[in-house]
C-alpha cells in the first residue's frame, strides 16, 4: 500500500482521500499524513470496503462531501476499472477471465505501469512522467479528454467481444486501494498488486494523440480559438517581426479580454525586435482595464486589413470569436472551398464532415452558404447530395448518441445528492437543474424531441429491504429548486400509478398525467443502476435484528447498518420518543434515592427485562402498580421509561403513554416496540373498560389482531414485550382470562411506601426528565459484546424459573417465568452498568426478596367476579325490600324505595334473583368494581341465566305485565361456597 501510493503521489501537493461506500464518509489527508492514511485504511478494511481518490483534491471538505471533478487539482496518470464476470457482479456481460481483461488493455499501445487485482476485476494505471497539475479549466478539460479517450479504446475493444466495461473517466473517481479487502464476497478477497513497474512512465502529451480532433479543438482555450479562426490574428502572427504599432495594439486589445489571452499575446509579440515583457504587460493591463477591443470595422477601415471573408465572421470584433461558436466554425471552414478546388475528395473526409455537421447544427443558413461555395469550387467532381447525406448521417449519429449514450448523473446536474455520484441515466432520458426529460428522434432522425416528465431532476438514490416484513423500499430524491429532498417509499407504490400520484401531497413532482411516464423512467433507472445503488436494511420495528444488532428509535447498535422505517406517521411519532438526553452520570445520580425503595426498582428491572425475553425464551408479562392517586405511581413508570427515552407522558414524543388511547394504537405501539417495554399510565383514563382486558390479553399473548384486506390476509404482528402499567384499581379486575392473570404481577399500594416523600419524588422526576435514554443502550451493547455468555444467561433464567415453580405457593408457580425474567434482567443490568464504569447506586440483590409476599397476597385474592358476587349477595339481603316480590306495600300497592327498584326476587320460594342491568351496574361501580368486566366474568363462568341462543348476558322475563331484560343469578350460585 505504501509503495503503491508512493509511486503515484511522491512530492505532490493536494489532499488524498479515503472513501467508505457504506457510510458515504470521506476522510481527507495532507501529504504529510500518509502514515495516518495507511493505518486508517488497514483498520477500516478489516470490516468494510475502502476506496481512495485517484485525483488529488484542492480542499479538505466535510466528511459528508466527496467532492466533484471541479475539486481535483492533479492526476498521476490514466486509469481504467475492468470488472470480471463472476459472483461479484450482477451483470455478467463482462470479460470472463483475468487473461481476457488483460488482452483488452493491449488495444492501448502504451504499456501500463501498474495492474491491481481488485478481487473481482482489474484496475489498470498508466502513470505520467510527472504529476499533471490542473491550474485552469482548459487543463481540466485536457485531463478529462485523455482519460475518456483511453477508456473508450478499451471499451470499444470489449464491445467487439460482446463484453461491457464501465465508464469510470470522471476525475473524481475512487478505486480500491491495494492492501485492503473487497467485501463483496465471503470471505473477503484481498486487493493486490499484480504488476508494478515504477519506471514505466509516459509523458502526458503522448496520450493526447488518442483524443479525437473534434474534442481536441473544443478543448482549446478561448484565446487560441480566436487565433485559430481570425484572419487578422493570422496576419499578426505571420508578420510579428514587422507588425505595425496600431496593428499590435488591435491584437492586444482583443486577446487581453479573453481567457488565455495574456500568455498568447506574449507569444505572438516576442518575435518583434523591440519586444519587452514590461511594455507588453503594461499594454495588456491597460487593455483589460479599458475592455474595448478594436472592432472588425476599425481593423478594416482604419488599419486597411483586407483579409476578412466576404460578409465577415458574424462578430463585431475578433474577441467575439472566443464565445461565438458559429463564427469560429465558419472561420475554420472558410478555406475549405479553396481546398476542394485542388482536391474534391477532401470534402468527404471524416473530420471535415464532422466540422460541417457542427456548422449545420449551429447555423443552418451559414452551412448552406458554405455548401454553395463548395459546389462552385468543386463543380461536377463534388457530389453535393453525397455531402448532404454524410452531414445528415453525422448529425443523426450524434443525436442518437445523445439519447443512447451512457451518461452519469453528474454530467447533467450542477450538484447531486449524497449517494448520487456514481448513478447513470437510462437510455433516452436526460436531466437538468429544473426537470427530468424523455428524448426521442423525430423527422428524418436529425431532431431530438424532449418531453418533460417531471418538473424537477428526479433520482433513485438507495434501495431498502425490511427482511422481517419481506418488503422493499426505494429512496426517491428530487430537487425542489432550493434543496434536495428525499422520501422512502414502498417499492410497490412506485410501480402503481394511483399510489405514486398520492406522493404529490408531500411535494413529489408527479401528477395524474405524468405518473405513467415517471413509472417507466423509475423502472429503467433502477434497472440501469442495479449494481451501484446502495442496498440498505430497514426495520419497521425496534428490538433485535437477528443476533447482530438492536434498533432503538433512530439508533442502531450492532454490526452492519439498519435504519428505522416507520410504516405510518404514528409509528414515526412513537419512534421519536426513544432518544437520549443529558448524561448517564446525571441519570444515575437522579435515581440514587431508589436504593431505599424496592418497588420502583422493580419497575426499572422489569423495563430492562424486555430485550431479554427473546434471548432466554420467556413469555411476555405485565407488571401493574395499583393504588390510590398521588402516591408515586406515575413517577415509577417514568423511571422505567427513562431507561429507553423521553419519560414525560405529557410530551407528544415520549417513551411512555397513557391509557387514553385506542386498542388499535396500543396494538401498533406494541408491534413497533418489540423487545422494548410498553408503558401505559393510569387505567382510569381508558375510554372503554373492556379495552383494558383486551390489551392485557393481547400484550401478554404477543400477537395482534388478525385482519384481512381486499386481496388477502394482512400480516399479523407479533412481539416480545413487557407491559408496565398503573391505575387506582388492579388491572386484573378488568379481565377474567386465567392466562393473562397468571402473567400479571400486581404491586398494590404506594410504590414508595409512604405519602410523605413529595420532595424525593419531585427530585427523581426532575432528574430523569433531564437525563434519559442511556442505560437501556448500555444494556444492549453489553448483551451484544457478551453474545458468548447468552447460554449462561439462559441457564440463570432456567434455574430461577425452577426455583419459583418448585415453591409451595400456587402464585409462585403461575408467575415463575415473569419473576425469573425480572431477576435475570436485574443481574444483567448491574453487570452492564458496572462494566460501563457507571454502576447503579445500590448493590445487586434478589429484586423480589422483600416483595414476593405482597405480590402473592395480591395475586391470591379471589378474582373480581368472585369477590363481586359475594358483595352482591350481601347487598341483596341488606336491601331485600328494594326488590319486587320482597317489597312492602301501601294501600295494597308496591311501595317503591327511594332509589328505585333493584329487580325481582320471588317470595317466599325462589329459584333466582333478577336485577335491572342499570341498577346492578350502579351498585357494582359504587363498590369499586368494573361492572362490565364483572358481569362478563359471571357470564363466562355460566353463573347467569340467559336465553337459549346465549347471544346476550341478560334474559327476557315478564314483570308487571311487561317484557323486560334482566341480569338473572340462579339460587345455587348465591349459595356458592367460595364466599
Amino acid at each position: 500500500m505504501r509503495t503503491f501510493l508512493g509511486s503515484l503521489y511522491t512530492g505532490s501537493s493536494g489532499y488524498l482521500t479515503l472513501w467508505e461506500p457504506k457510510s458515504k464518509r470521506t476522510r481527507y489527508y495532507s501529504p504529510d499524513q500518509i502514515e495516518t492514511l495507511l493505518t486508517e485504511a488497514t483498520r477500516l478494511s478489516q470490516t468494510i470496503d475502502v476506496y481512495f481518490g485517484v485525483g488529488l483534491r484542492k480542499d479538505r471538505l466535510t466528511p459528508q462531501k466527496r467532492g466533484t471533478e471541479a475539486d481535483i487539482v492533479a492526476i498521476p496518470g490514466v486509469w481504467i476499472d475492468i470488472d470480471i464476470a463472476g459472483a461479484g457482479h450482477v451483470d455478467q456481460k463482462r470479460p470472463p477471465t483475468v487473461e481476457a481483461a488483460l488482452d483488452l488493455i493491449k488495444a492501448v499501445d502504451i504499456e501500463p505501469s501498474i495492474i491491481i487485482g481488485s478481487g473481482h476485476g482489474l484496475h489498470v494505471y498508466w502513470l505520467f512522467d510527472e504529476m499533471f497539475m490542473i491550474r485552469s479549466e482548459s487543463d481540466r478539460a485536457r485531463a478529462k479528454a485523455i482519460v475518456s479517450a483511453v477508456q473508450e479504446i478499451v471499451r470499444i475493444e470489449a464491445e467487439r467481444h460482446g463484453w461491457k466495461v464501465d465508464n469510470t473517466s470522471d476525475l473524481a473517481r475512487v478505486l480500491r486501494l491495494p492492501g485492503t479487502f473487497n467485501h463483496k464476497s465471503n470471505p473477503p478477497k484481498p486487493v493486490v498488486v499484480m504488476h508494478m513497474d515504477d519506471k514505466k512512465r509516459t509523458p502526458f502529451q503522448a496520450f493526447e494523440r488518442f483524443v479525437p480532433a473534434s474534442i481536441e479543438r473544443s478543448q482549446t482555450s478561448p484565446a487560441e480559438a480566436v487565433l485559430h479562426t481570425c484572419r487578422f490574428m493570422h496576419h499578426c502572427r505571420d508578420n510579428a517581426e514587422v507588425l505595425s504599432e496600431p496593428e499590435w495594439h488591435a491584437m492586444v486589445a482583443n486577446l487581453a479580454v479573453v481567457e488565455g489571452g495574456e500568455a498568447l499575446i506574449h507569444r505572438l509579440s516576442s518575435p518583434y525586435p523591440k519586444y519587452t515583457t514590461t511594455e507588453t504587460d503594461r499594454k495588456i493591463k491597460h487593455a483589460v482595464r479599458e475592455r474595448k477591443p478594436h472592432t472588425c470595422l476599425y481593423i478594416q477601415s482604419q488599419l486597411g486589413f483586407r483579409g476578412c471573408p466576404p460578409g465577415g465572421c458574424g462578430v463585431k470584433a475578433p474577441a467575439g470569436l472566443a464565445v461565438s461558436k458559429v463564427a469560429r466554425i465558419a472561420a475554420e471552414l472558410d478555406d475549405l472551398p479553396d481546398a476542394v478546388a485542388i482536391d474534391p475528395d477532401i470534402v468527404l473526409r471524416e473530420d471535415i464532415i464532422d466540422r460541417l455537421a457542427d456548422l449545420f447544427e449551429a447555423d443552418p443558413a451559414a452551412y448552406h452558404r458554405l455548401r454553395e461555395r463548395i459546389r462552385e469550387a468543386g463543380g461536377r467532381k463534388v457530389s453535393i447530395r453525397a455531402l448532404g447525406q454524410a452531414v445528415q448521417g453525422k448529425i443523426k449519429e450524434r443525436k442518437l448518441m445523445l439519447i443512447k449514450r451512457e451518461k452519469h448523473v453528474v454530467e447533467c446536474l450542477p450538484d447531486v445528492p449524497e449517494g448520487g455520484e456514481g448513478l447513470l441515466l437510462p437510455e433516452g432520458y436526460d436531466l437538468d437543474a429544473t426537470a427530468t426529460y424523455r428524448g426521442r428522434l423525430t423527422g428524418n432522425g436529425t431532431e431530438i424531441e424532449r418531453t418533460t416528465i417531471a418538473y424537477a431532476p428526479l433520482l433513485i438514490t438507495s434501495r431498502y429491504r425490511d427482511e422481517e416484513e419481506e418488503t422493499e423500499y426505494l429512496e426517491l430524491s428530487w430537487h425542489d429548486g432550493v434543496m434536495w429532498r428525499k422520501i422512502i417509499v414502498d417499492r410497490g407504490h412506485v410501480m402503481d400509478r394511483a399510489k405514486l400520484t398520492v406522493l404529490s401531497s408531500v411535494g413529489f413532482p408527479v401528477d395524474s398525467g405524468s405518473a405513467t411516464a415517471l413509472i417507466r423512467y423509475l423502472v429503467a433507472f433502477e434497472a440501469k443502476n442495479a449494481e451501484v445503488l446502495p442496498k440498505r436494511k430497514v426495520s419497521s420495528r425496534f428490538g433485535w435484528i437477528g443476533t447482530e444488532g438492536f434498533l432503538i428509535g433512530e439508533e442502531y447498535i450492532g454490526e452492519g447498518e439498519v435504519s428505522f422505517h416507520p410504516q405510518a406517521p404514528g409509528d414515526a411519532q412513537i419512534g421519536s420518543g426513544y432518544r437520549t438526553s443529558g448524561t448517564i452520570e446525571g441519570w444515575v445520580e437522579a435515581i440514587e434515592p431508589l436504593k431505599h425503595y424496592p418497588r420502583p426498582r422493580l419497575a426499572l428491572y422489569a423495563s430492562v427485562a424486555a430485550p431479554l425475553l427473546e434471548i432466554v425464551g420467556a413469555p411476555n408479562f405485565v407488571i401493574d402498580f395499583a393504588g390510590r392517586t398521588s402516591t408515586g405511581k406515575t413517577t415509577t413508570l417514568r423511571i422505567a421509561a427513562s431507561m429507553w427515552g423521553q419519560p414525560d407522558e405529557r410530551s407528544p414524543e415520549a417513551a411512555i403513554g397513557t391509557w387514553d388511547a385506542t386498542k388499535v394504537w396500543i396494538e401498533r405501539a406494541s408491534g413497533v416496540l418489540t423487545s422494548i417495554p410498553l408503558i401505559l399510565d393510569d387505567t382510569k383514563r381508558v375510554k372503554d373498560a373492556e379495552t383494558v382486558a383486551s390489551v392485557l390479553y393481547m400484550v401478554a399473548s404477543g400477537r395482534g389482531r388478525a385482519r384481512g384486506n381486499l386481496k388477502s390476509l394482512a400480516r399479523v404482528r407479533t412481539w416480545h414485550t413487557v407491559l408496565i402499567t398503573s391505575g387506582e384499581r388492579q388491572a386484573v379486575e378488568h379481565t377474567t382470562d386465567g392466562g393473562t392473570r397468571a402473567r400479571t404481577i400486581e404491586i398494590v399500594g404506594s410504590p414508595f411506601g409512604t405519602d410523605r416523600i413529595g420532595d424525593t419524588i419531585e427530585a427523581i422526576d426532575r432528574g430523569i426528565r433531564e437525563h434519559y435514554g442511556h442505560s437501556g443502550r448500555i444494556l444492549v451493547r453489553w448483551l451484544l459484546d457478551h453474545r458468548g455468555d447468552w447460554e449462561k444467561i439462559r441457564e440463570m433464567y432456567r434455574k430461577t424459573v425452577a426455583k419459583y415453580a418448585g415453591s409451595q405457593s400456587a402464585v409462585a408457580r403461575r408467575m415463575a417465568e415473569a419473576a425469573a425474567a425480572i431477576t435475570t434482567a436485574a443481574a444483567v443490568l448491574h453487570a452492564a452498568m458496572r462494566d460501563a464504569g457507571t454502576p447503579l447506586p445500590w448493590s445487586y440483590e434478589d429484586p423480589l426478596a422483600g416483595l414476593w409476599e405482597d405480590i402473592a397476597t395480591a395475586a391470591e385474592a379471589a378474582p373480581p367476579e368472585v369477590r363481586a358476587l359475594g358483595a352482591i349477595v350481601s347487598y341483596a339481603y341488606e336491601h331485600e325490600q328494594a326488590f319486587l316480590g320482597r317489597h312492602r306495600e301501601a294501600n295494597g300497592e308496591p311501595l317503591m324505595p327511594p332509589g328505585g327498584w333493584l329487580g325481582y326476587w320471588p317470595s317466599p320460594t325462589w329459584e333466582y334473583i333478577a336485577f335491572y342491568p342499570g341498577a346492578l351496574k350502579r351498585i357494582l361501580e359504587e363498590m369499586g368494581f368494573d361492572p362490565d368486566a364483572v358481569i362478563h366474568g359471571w357470564y363466562e363462568r355460566e353463573w347467569l341465566l340467559v336465553d337459549k341462543d346465549r347471544k346476550r348476558m341478560t334474559k327476557t322475563i315478564k314483570l308487571e305485565k311487561k317484557t323486560t331484560r334482566m341480569v338473572i343469578i340462579p339460587k345455587h350460585i348465591f349459595e356458592y361456597e367460595q364466599f
